[in-house]
């Protein structure tokens, strides 16, 4: 399935950054309207199965508020009703042990906020999670949010792995998803993650397939050097990866941010937007990998051992006002991608740019810390421009620069073969 190419027009770089604004904007309204509702059901029993049996009573558009810091037991996100499931202010309950919020076929509309995970597992790696899971092969589900959770070290598999297919029933993990297996809108906002992601598997902290309109917001993702990655996207649609910190996937697999798909042929190639996110200490901070096509706008990589930006053999990328410094590769092209950069700056890397697909590089990318910050749309981080110059202050953040920016870089992209 041949990729769509990306329209000139203003109009569309209008909607893009529109877009994500209003997304981000809804999301949170809807998390401020959540808390500030009224319980209509408060949980004080400390027994492990209280929460779970509070769920299971609750009428529908129930705000149950957990007044306790006991752990609890898995809970299932039911489909015949729509909840809202939070601490209570100054409270901090858990949940532990195997598959700890699963998720029925047909959810949607929920909203949890305020737990943390100690002592999860799964037994299936490579697609069940340990903390946030489907409940049953070939689920879908619509519009759920998980706000403030907080993911300790886990035992095995992906803290968050939400996958339709599962190698179970005669159906195989690694099957590729069809157009009509993608479930609608699951967003993360505000999340903590710790050494989430089990080392070897195919997953990471939090790992996402088949979703069409995925949010990750403001997420903090630490490896702590393990074999794993921090946020694997497959075969997802329309995502925003927005204001995320990664770091410390330095080992084996290593990427902080891997966008990519699973099985073939493929039916859903990957699309989205990598914004105002920064990757540090892995083995490849941002990778764009098989079938996917992903604009990559205004992120910070540094200290990882391959590429702070990574462009696969048949991905197709729009790379504008990236910082990229003190990487083996500043941003790396690779043969079979299709590629616009401008405004970006790779410097103190052992090769800033790396372009393997003829690819001739407009002379916006610099390779001095100069521009470092002058074309950024969101980050507020001076740098020192030259030896004895002045401190140079960020862009004032509009709309307008950014349509500009992504105007002048888009227009390569019209004329380039796609692979």
């Amino acid at each position: 399935m041949k990729p769509s190419r990306i329209p000139r027009d203003r109009n569309f770089l209008t909607s893009l950054v529109e877009n994500c604004i209003s997304r981000t904007a809804q999301v949170e309204a809807r998390i401020e309207n959540a808390l500030a509702q009224v319980a209509t059901v408060v949980v004080t029993d400390t027994d492990p199965d209280a929460l779970a049996t509070a769920i299971d009573g609750a009428s529908d558009g129930a705000v149950i508020e957990v007044q306790t810091n006991a752990a609890y037991n898995p809970i299932v996100l039911p489909s015949d009703k729509t909840l809202i499931i939070r601490a209570g202010q100054g409270y901090g309950p858990r949940l532990t042990g195997t598959r700890c919020i699963q998720i029925a076929d047909g959810a949607e509309c929920h909203l949890v906020s305020g737990f943390s995970f100690e002592s999860y597992t799964t037994p299936n790696p490579n697609y069940n999670g340990a903390a946030i899971d489907f409940e049953t092969l070939n689920s879908k589900i619509t519009d759920v949010v998980f706000h403030n959770m907080s993911f300790g070290q886990v035992t095995a598999g992906s803290a968050v792995m939400l996958s339709y297919h599962w190698s179970e029933g005669g159906d195989d993990y690694a099957a590729p998803p069809q157009p009509d297996e993608l479930s609608d809108t699951v967003s993360l906002v505000d999340c903590h993650f710790c050494e989430a992601g089990a080392e070897g598997i195919e997953g990471g902290c939090l790992s996402l397939r088949a979703i069409a309109h995925p949010l990750i917001l403001r997420c903090q993702i630490n490896g702590e050097e393990k074999n794993s990655r921090g946020i694997q996207l497959q075969n997802c649609t329309d995502f925003l990866i927005r204001d995320c910190t990664v770091r410390g996937f330095g080992g084996g697999n290593g990427e902080g941010i891997k966008i990519d798909s699973i099985g073939a042929p493929v039916a859903v190639r990957e699309s989205g937007l990598i914004l105002d996110c920064v990757s540090s200490e892995c083995v490849e901070g941002i990778d764009i990998d098989d079938n996917a096509d992903v604009i990559v706008l205004d992120n910070m990589c540094f200290g990882n051992v391959d590429e702070g930006i990574s462009i696969d053999d048949s991905a197709k990328c729009l790379c504008v006002g990236n910082v990229c410094f003190d990487n083996g590769v500043g941003i790396l092209a690779e043969a079979g991608s299709v590629t616009e950069l401008q405004y970006n700056s790779c410097f103190g890397n052992t090769a800033d740019y790396s372009i393997l697909n003829g690819y001739v590089l407009p002379s916006s990318n610099v390779t001095n810390a100069n521009n470092a910050f002058r074309y950024s749309v969101a980050r507020g981080v001076p740098y020192k421009a030259g030896d004895d110059a002045d401190w140079v202050a960020p862009s004032p953040t509009t709309v307008a620069q950014a349509l500009d920016r992504i105007a002048d870089a888009v227009a390569g992209l019209l004329a380039a073969p796609i692979p």
